[in-house]
């Protein structure tokens, strides 16, 4: 599940996904995107495993799935 909140007005969009991975995270964030009545100037995730992928690499050489990234 994705969730995103504008944290003045309160408005609140919510996605289901079957994994949280990168791909899925960039979907979600192209949903809110057309989904939010106004412009979005900063995004602030909590650093979930759909979000942070990177930092997964940098600690381990590995993705998600186990395999190297290029």
């Amino acid at each position: 599940m994705f969730l995103a909140i504008d944290r003045v007005s309160k408005f609140t969009h919510v996605a289901f996904f079957y994994t949280t991975t990168k791909l899925n995270g960039a979907a979600f964030l192209q949903e809110v995107v057309e989904a939010f009545p106004y412009k979005i100037l900063t995004v602030l995730t909590g650093n979930g495993m759909a979000f942070a992928e990177h930092l997964r690499y940098r600690r381990t050489g590995q993705s998600s799935t186990g395999r190297r990234l290029s």
